[in-house]
């Protein structure tokens, strides 16, 4: 029973982390092509396929990388 919730609480842990490791690598993509400031971001289903993870996980990295 203890290794069940272990489980269940190392999940949400790295859901919760999720969309700081999407934020990471979208500053990185952002900031390695210099030829692409000013330009527009894909749209958040764009980016959530390329990433593979959902449009929340998504909202949640853009909103971190704004707090940025």
């Amino acid at each position: 029973m203890g290794d069940s919730i272990l489980n269940n609480i190392d999940g949400k842990l790295q859901r919760a982390n999720l969309y700081e490791i999407v934020a990471d690598k979208l500053e990185e993509i952002i900031l390695s092509d210099v030829s692409q400031l000013g330009q527009k971001l894909p749209s958040e289903q764009a980016l959530a396929t390329r990433f593979g993870v959902s449009r929340n996980i998504v909202r949640e990295a853009l909103k971190l990388l704004r707090e940025r």
